[in-house]
């Protein structure tokens, strides 16, 4: 809407310069322009910050994730037998890897 509304004042204003320039009333007309530009610009900006904000909570969401995933496998490595969880066998230094490996490829294949 914002667009065309820009795009329809801009192109009517664009056809009418040269007899505003003739009256010098050009510099108005490039100053209603640039307010329409800016206008535009903002209203863009305002709803491209609303479509981020739910990815980058996501993204919070998957680091903090793997965060704690690698603080509980790395108590259980460097403490030996300490259990976070009920795990038939302890976790071992290649299982740990082997989830924090796995664990972005999780987080943002069922994150969308």
């Amino acid at each position: 809407m914002a667009l065309a509304r820009l795009s329809g004042n801009s192109l009517d204003r664009l056809r009418v310069l040269d007899s505003r320039r003739m009256f010098n009333r050009a510099t108005s007309e490039t100053a209603q322009i640039a307010k329409l530009s800016e206008d535009f610009c903002s209203r863009t900006m305002e709803v491209l910050s609303l479509a981020f904000l739910p990815s980058a909570v996501l993204e919070l969401f998957g680091s903090l994730f793997i965060a704690v995933l690698v603080v509980n496998f790395g108590f259980a490595n460097l403490v030996g037998e300490l259990n976070f969880g009920s795990y038939v066998l302890g976790v071992t230094l290649f299982s740990g890897f082997l989830v924090l490996i796995l664990a972005p490829y999780f987080s943002n294949r069922y994150a969308i």
